[in-house]
């Protein structure tokens, strides 16, 4: 099921999905680069979110691009 006009970016890993799912997929290469961002009450303190956290930054530790030296 199509939603009608719609835009959405995704992930390049996520784009054969979507391509099979018989939406179109359009390589968009001049975006700026993007932020995710995990948030959760200090007051909480839980063993799920305290794990999902540690994986999340050894995910993104993994998957960071190098930032350019600043001149």
């Amino acid at each position: 099921m199509t939603l009608g006009n719609a835009v959405a970016y995704v992930p390049v890993s996520g784009a054969d999905q979507y391509r099979s799912a018989g939406l179109a997929v359009v390589p968009v290469s001049d975006l700026s680069p993007s932020e995710i961002v995990a948030a959760w009450p200090d007051t909480r303190r839980s063993r799920a979110v305290a794990a999902f956290v540690r994986v999340a930054v050894e995910v993104a530790a993994n998957h960071a691009e190098p930032t350019a030296a600043l001149a």
